[in-house]
């Protein structure tokens, strides 16, 4: 019993005392990733994408496995299951759109027993518009503003 006790008081202290990123996007939404959680970023003057998880924080330092960073040097973080949810329907268009036109055309064929070409322009529309929206749509947050990267206790 004693054990248990202690295992479930060190594992509240440890996570109330230690050190947190920090990711405030605004007023509203804020993001704290702790140790343990994989995060993918950009730094200053590369255009590689890094991920890795956090190993643990010493001042103003993040550390990984193989490096320490610091949070300024980070340009751009990438959205993760965190940052997603911020965005409601911003990463769901290329799953939702050629659903959409195919679905569309499956009715439309139904319906009237032939193909038309009003129907297959717009279904197909749909379709290349969920495919665009891949490309098109980033999946990098960029530091500026009041978006801010920092290390809280």
């Amino acid at each position: 019993m004693k054990v248990l006790v202690f295992l479930i008081l060190s594992s509240f202290f440890t996570d109330c005392f230690s050190q947190k990123l920090l990711f405030h996007k605004n007023r509203y939404r804020e993001v704290l990733y702790r140790i343990g959680d994989v995060i993918s970023f950009q730094l200053e003057g590369n255009e590689n994408r890094i991920t890795d998880q956090i190993r643990g924080f010493e001042d103003s330092l993040i550390v990984f496995q193989y490096f320490e960073i610091n949070p300024d040097k980070i340009t751009h973080l990438y959205i993760d299951d965190k940052t997603r949810t911020w965005y409601v329907l911003r990463y769901k268009y290329e799953k939702i759109l050629p659903i959409a036109g195919a679905g569309y055309l499956f009715l439309d064929l139904l319906n009237t027993g032939k193909l038309e070409k009003n129907t297959l322009v717009i279904s197909g529309s749909l379709m290349a518009a969920g495919l665009l929206s891949r490309w098109l749509i980033s999946r990098r947050i960029k530091f500026k503003g009041s978006r801010k990267l920092m290390i809280i206790e």
